[in-house]
């Protein structure tokens, strides 16, 4: 509910401040079905102080609708003259057995054209001219969201080599409540002075609640160049609405470095958005959201160093 889809920043010249008694917003939209929006009850906020709505998009096509607020000569937008004013327009994401949200549509809003905001001199109510034709961001609308955060099993520093080294935690969240997810690939990479030059190892995911393999990934082979490695494992674990599901990272460290007098480092990352994929049961191989709040691109699973 109250997505933030898109601010708008308005500004006034010419000495005079300016009052706005229209703005009209485009959605323009790929991977959708005609009639489907996705979104519902558009609102424009100055701020925290809600300006106009609630009001529904018009489509005009599977490719673009439109958002209308009419805000009249009663309470029409004020922009202090040689000043601006920020505005924000929110939605609510329709569910999907509504029928009203469309899986993987992607929707970029903005103003088409200059003649989609109507506005006057606040004082002579003139006609003010009106430049500038800005678009967001591109935004994609999914059943679900899919979260990660990690944690480090026992010491992160003077660890002992181990066959079976439990070295960390991973927390898969299905952030939303309506829909179930499934985690598809993960690929994992090592790094640093413990793996430099070391044998081939063995690295795991293990549902903690099992202590077996999770969703029946295969163990996988790590085979260092220089001083590096990457593994994919592919879980195809589902996750249901609004749970998590808690997995150990498991590797064998015997034959890791070492060096003398110093410790071995070892980095264990995501290291690309590609690197998890996912899906909400209705699109397939979804890659992470690289800007997801707490596990933005590169996600640290844990840095470690070994005696």
């Amino acid at each position: 509910t109250d997505q933030v889809l898109y601010k708008l920043k308005l500004s006034a010249g010419g000495g005079e401040s300016v009052r706005v008694t229209d703005i009209a917003f485009t959605d323009t939209i790929a991977n959708n079905s005609a009639g489907i929006s996705s979104f519902y009850n558009f609102r424009l906020y100055d701020g925290i102080d809600l300006i106009a709505g609630p009001v529904n998009m018009s489509l005009s096509s599977a490719t673009s609708g439109r958002i209308v607020f009419s805000l009249g000569t009663a309470s029409p937008l004020v922009i202090p003259a040689n000043g601006s004013l920020t505005v924000t327009l929110s939605a609510e994401v329709a569910t999907f057995v509504s029928g009203a949200a469309r899986s993987n549509s992607r929707h970029t809003i903005g103003i088409a054209s200059a003649a989609d905001v109507t506005a006057f001199g606040n004082n002579s109510a003139l006609a003010a001219t009106v430049s500038g034709t800005p678009s967001g961001n591109p935004q994609t609308v999914y059943r679900t969201r899919l979260g990660l955060t990690t944690a480090t099993i026992g010491s992160a520093v003077g660890r002992t080599r181990l066959a079976v080294d439990e070295v960390a935690r991973l927390n898969w969240q299905n952030i939303g409540s309506s829909d179930d997810l499934r985690v598809s690939t993960v690929k994992v990479k090592f790094a640093g002075p413990a793996v430099n030059g070391t044998p081939a190892f063995t690295a795991d995911l293990i549902d903690t609640s099992t202590n077996i393999a999770w969703g029946g990934s295969a163990q996988q082979v790590c085979t260092p160049a220089s001083n590096s490695c990457s593994v994919t494992f592919a879980p195809d674990a589902s996750i249901s609405a609004g749970s998590s599901k808690q997995v150990k990272l498991r590797i064998n460290s015997s034959m890791f470095a070492n060096s003398s007098q110093i410790s071995d480092a070892l980095a264990i990352t995501i290291n690309a958005a590609s690197d998890i994929t996912w899906s909400d049961g209705t699109s397939n191989g979804i890659i992470w959201n690289a800007t997801e709040p707490g596990a933005s691109i590169p996600i640290t699973i844990v840095n470690l160093s070994y005696e």
